[in-house]
């Protein structure tokens, strides 16, 4: 009975050494989690089947996810089996990368914000500078605009201004801005410009005071409307330049206050001084408007002399059109209508001599044709036109 017992126990024991020689112990067998790592293993070495989601959730392995396995996979398979044969350097690999997002889908077009006023004002004839527009998309961030659209900055109206902003899905946003180029309209009168053919400049297209632009019915207009005022040199607009303004013999007191009568009996209706700076002014201040001023000999003259023969009075080729203008009497405060004179016009400018004198430009008519032209020094009490040129 003994010999029975130990006989099957020596049985039951080789059978076990056999088993464990063979491997057949299903204790040994790969787990679950060994086969997820010895799959991403297999992947670095040689590029076999990509590991899925659950693989690397089986190896314990957090944070991958369908968003970023492949980032993940792309990784993996350029590295080699050792680099990633731990739970430790896959987890470490994912940490490392981050979890990525599906982008957002933009369904918003860019917002354009335009730079300064709209709708913006400018005096006829004065610079234009365009200011242009920013745009940003939610998405994209900063976007390009593109800028259509012409201001002429000469002739009065409204004029619009387009921006355009497209961002990369194609979303596009326009803004427009007016400009609205106004006439000028100084000390109650309204004036345009011209600009020379021959130097480019801007010039009010009448002399100060004029209510209109002269023509060939000048000499029909009983009112003189197109000559405009008579200024004494330097003086202000006060009063004194209107052509029935009263005389008087008391000089001026200042540039500015003089009353508004017009100073007879001297050569000189003020002692004040700094009169070339005052008309020198383009801030509206004088007796020009704003961006305007009264110009130099040479700025007159230049343009005087290109005018050949027959143009500077009112005919088509005439830009400035002064119109036969006469002149205002410093001696007497009367109007000089000899036959000579009454076809003549007399521009007074901003240039002075060493001898209290200013310059004025002659131009002496017969009929519409220039008989002289040329320039001379004049009391500063005289009664001329003043035709402004802008700064």
């Amino acid at each position: 009975m003994q010999s029975s017992i130990y006989t099957k126990l020596v049985l039951a024991s080789s059978i076990a050494l056999i088993l464990s020689a063979c491997g057949g112990s299903s204790s040994n067998a790969n787990t679950t989690k060994e086969q997820a790592i010895n799959h991403i293993e297999t992947y670095a070495q040689n590029g076999a089947t990509a590991p899925t989601v659950q693989d690397y959730t089986n190896a314990g392995v957090t944070g991958v996810t369908t968003a970023n396995i492949a980032n993940i996979n792309e990784i993996v398979e350029n590295l080699t089996a050792p680099e990633v044969d731990t739970v430790e350097e896959i987890q470490n690999l994912v940490n490392t990368q981050g979890t990525t997002t599906t982008p957002p889908v933009n369904q918003e077009a860019p917002v354009i914000t335009i730079n300064g006023k709209n709708p913006l004002y400018r005096q006829l004839s004065s610079i234009y500078t365009e200011l242009g527009a920013t745009a940003t998309d939610a998405i994209d961030g900063p976007v390009a605009v593109t800028t259509t659209g012409n201001v002429d900055r000469h002739k009065v109206g409204t004029y619009t201004i387009t921006y355009t902003a497209q961002d990369k899905e194609g979303h596009t946003s326009t803004a427009t801005r007016k400009v609205i180029v106004q006439g000028i309209v100084h000390h109650g009168v309204s004036y345009g410009t011209v600009i020379s053919p021959h130097t480019g400049k801007v010039w009010l297209d009448r002399n100060i005071g004029a209510s209109k632009v002269c023509d060939s019915d000048y000499f029909y207009d009983a009112d003189y409307a197109c000559i405009g005022d008579y200024y004494q040199w330097g003086r202000n607009t006060d009063g004194h330049e209107k052509r029935n303004s009263p005389s008087t013999t008391k000089k001026g007191k200042t540039i500015t206050d003089s009353g508004n009568k017009f100073v007879i009996g001297h050569h000189d209706w003020t002692s004040a001084t700094n009169r070339t700076q005052h008309w020198a002014a383009s801030d509206g201040r004088s007796i020009c408007p704003v961006n305007f001023r009264v110009p130099t000999l040479q700025e007159l003259k230049i343009e005087v002399d290109k005018i050949d023969n027959s143009t500077m009075l009112v005919s088509s080729d005439s830009f400035l059109k002064l119109g036969p203008t006469g002149r205002r009497l410093g001696h007497n405060g009367e109007y000089l209508y000899e036959e000579r004179e009454i076809f003549a016009a007399f521009v007074w400018t901003n240039t002075s001599d060493t001898n209290g004198n200013t310059y004025i430009y002659n131009s002496y008519f017969q009929g519409f044709t220039i008989a002289a032209a040329y320039v001379s020094n004049n009391i500063r009490s005289e009664g001329h036109t003043v035709r402004c040129i802008q700064h």
